[in-house]
C-alpha cells in the first residue's frame, strides 16, 4: 500500500450517548476557532461599556464619605457594642463598602493616587498607625515589607481585629489590602 494512499478510516464501537474521541487536530482547531471569536468580541465591544466598568476616577471619595457614617457606629467587636450585620457579619455592607473603596483605589493610576493628607481628609484618622522600623500593630498582609520610613495607617473594620492596611511609600498610597486576625 503506498503511503500516502486513502484508507477507510477505522470502525470504533462505543455506547451511542457518549460522543466521539476528539482527536488533537480537532481540539487545536476548536480552539482557533474560540479564540479568534473570543478576539473578535473584545475588539468590537464598545469601549463605553467598558469604561463604565472601572470605577470613576473619584468613587473612592464616595465610598469613603459612606464608610465614615458606618465608622461612627458600635458593632460587636467595638468596644460593647451589639451585633450588627451590617458592620460586624463577613460579608456585610460594612466590609463590603471597605473591599469596595480597596479596589477603587488600586484601579487608580499611581500618578491619580491620593497622598496622605487626601487620605485623611476622606477617611478621617486611622484607629492605628506606625512607622516600618516600628513594631507592626496590626498583621501584615503576606509580602508586605515595608522600609523604616514608610507609613502604615490601618483602618478598623471589626474592633481591632479586623481592618484594611494602607501603606504610604513617602506621601503616597503604595499599597492597600486587608489585616486579618485569621481567627
Amino acid at each position: 500500500m503506498a503511503p500516502c494512499a486513502k484508507t477507510s478510516p477505522p470502525v470504533l464501537l462505543w455506547p451511542s450517548s457518549l460522543q466521539p474521541p476528539i482527536t488533537r487536530r480537532d481540539w487545536l482547531r476548536q480552539a482557533a476557532v474560540c479564540a479568534s471569536a473570543a478576539c473578535a468580541a473584545a475588539s468590537s465591544a464598545d469601549p463605553q461599556i467598558q469604561r463604565q466598568q472601572a470605577p470613576a476616577p473619584q468613587e473612592w471619595l464616595r465610598l469613603a464619605a459612606e464608610y465614615r457614617e458606618l465608622q461612627a457606629e458600635r458593632g460587636h467587636f467595638d468596644e460593647g457594642g451589639r451585633w450588627q450585620a451590617a458592620l460586624d457579619a463577613h460579608g456585610g455592607r460594612k466590609q463590603q463598602l471597605m473591599e469596595a473603596l480597596r479596589q477603587a483605589l488600586l484601579a487608580l493610576p499611581d500618578a491619580e493616587r491620593p497622598d496622605r493628607v487626601r487620605l485623611l481628609q476622606a477617611l478621617g484618622e486611622p484607629e492605628m498607625q506606625w512607622l516600618g522600623a516600628e513594631r507592626a500593630l496590626a498583621p501584615l498582609p503576606a509580602g508586605w515589607q515595608p522600609a523604616a520610613a514608610d507609613r502604615l495607617l490601618w483602618y478598623r473594620w471589626r474592633g481591632r481585629r479586623d481592618g484594611l492596611l494602607l501603606w504610604l511609600r513617602g506621601e503616597s498610597l503604595y499599597r492597600i489590602d486587608w489585616s486579618l486576625s485569621w481567627e
